[in-house]
């Protein structure tokens, strides 16, 4: 699973994990994001859920399954 954060000026990260993992040891790998890479691949999909909008097929707006799937890539 990978998390994204942020990382502030004196060096703290703050991050919130999905409930399967408080109260248990977790081995954090700290690498530079790529940010245009991931932010080409959300700007990919948005336009795939645009398109979906406009045929109006499905129950869910945009957004919501956004933030659906960023909630499943999380592992809430």
């Amino acid at each position: 699973m990978n998390i994204e954060a942020d990382v502030e000026e004196d060096g703290t990260v703050t991050i919130q994990v999905p409930k399967r993992y408080r109260g248990k040891r977790v081995r954090v790998s700290i690498q530079e994001a790529d940010d245009q890479a991931a932010s080409a691949q959300w700007r990919k999909l948005s336009e795939v859920l645009d398109g979906l909008d406009q045929l109006g097929t499905h129950g869910r707006s945009h957004p919501q399954i956004i933030d659906e799937i960023r909630r499943f890539r999380e592992g809430s």
